[in-house]
Parts: C-alpha cells; sequence; structure tokens
C-alpha cells in the first residue's frame, strides 16, 4: 500500500471550529458572574437582618443581626480593627434593647483584659465589677444610664473572643 493509498482509506477526521463568539460569549459570562458577586459582597445593609424570635424571648421581642456594630452600641469601645463575629440587638415590647457584639482577636486574653481596663477608665466608665480569671475575664462598668458587660476569653488556638453586652434605657 502506498502513501495515496493510505491517505484515501483512512477516515478524514475533522477538527472543531474554533470561533472568536464561543470564547467571547463565555469571557462574557465570567465577567457577569464576577460583578454579581461582587455587588454581593459590597451592597450596604442599611437594615438589619430580622430573624424568628426563639419562644424563650416575651412576645413583642424582636431580634436583629447586623453586619457592622450597630446604631446606639460606643463603637469606640471596640479597640481593634477588626471584623464583628456577632452583632445583634433584642429589644423587648417596652422598647428595652441589649446590643451584644463580638470579635476575635489575635492577642492573648491578658493582654486584650489590660487594654479593656485602661480603656474603661479612660473614657468615663465606672468599673463595678472586674474578675479576671484563667479562663476568663469580666469587667461589669456604668457610664451615666449605660451598663456595660465585657467578657474576654480564649478560644481555640492563640484567638481570643471579646463580647460586649450594652444596655443603655
Amino acid at each position: 500500500m502506498d502513501y495515496q493509498e493510505y491517505q484515501t482509506k483512512q477516515p478524514l477526521t475533522e477538527q472543531p471550529k474554533k470561533t472568536p463568539f464561543k470564547s467571547i460569549l463565555f469571557g462574557a459570562l465570567i465577567l457577569l458572574i464576577a460583578l454579581v458577586v461582587f455587588m454581593f459582597f459590597q451592597a450596604k445593609q442599611e437594615k438589619p437582618y430580622e430573624v424568628l424570635t426563639p419562644v424563650v424571648y416575651p412576645e413583642g421581642t424582636t431580634v436583629s443581626l447586623y453586619k457592622n456594630a450597630p446604631s446606639g452600641f460606643p463603637s469606640d469601645l471596640i479597640l481593634e480593627d477588626v471584623v464583628l463575629d456577632y452583632s445583634g440587638v433584642i429589644q423587648n415590647s417596652d422598647g428595652d434593647k441589649q446590643i451584644t457584639v463580638s470579635y476575635i482577636s489575635d492577642k492573648d486574653m491578658p493582654t486584650i483584659a489590660e487594654e479593656y481596663s485602661s480603656k474603661l477608665e479612660g473614657s468615663g466608665w465606672e468599673i463595678l465589677n472586674s474578675s479576671v480569671f484563667e479562663k476568663v475575664s469580666i469587667f461589669q462598668a456604668m457610664k451615666n444610664s449605660a451598663n456595660l458587660t465585657i467578657t474576654i476569653a480564649p478560644i481555640k488556638n492563640t484567638k481570643t473572643m471579646v463580647t460586649f453586652q450594652y444596655e443603655n434605657n
């Protein structure tokens, strides 16, 4: 069998044609998805997330979750520029609010406890109770009609959770 016979007996396989239209369409789809994801994460929260209120709260109580510290919370108390782990408000039917905010720090518990002790005193808060233990530090403070409890506790690895409970009635 010579070369010419070989070519005529072999089936021709066609390579699929690459069109620029499919590549452009695929690229546009990827850009559209990236834009939607970007817009989703950049959207500002104007209203809190409303969540279902558990039955343990009295009737008329609302629970609202926030991305940042809720209005009315003395945000100058948060000494680190970190993403909040939790931020929410519980409001009962009488209008009383309890704001809870927490974040996770890379600092150790004794360092944070010392920083908050100094910050509270320097900001006009009267420290009513200060309890420092191996596994938790708790500060209870008052300023005018506002009550504040700060709980500082080590968590996994070398991280520390700082939680604020704030009431201004």
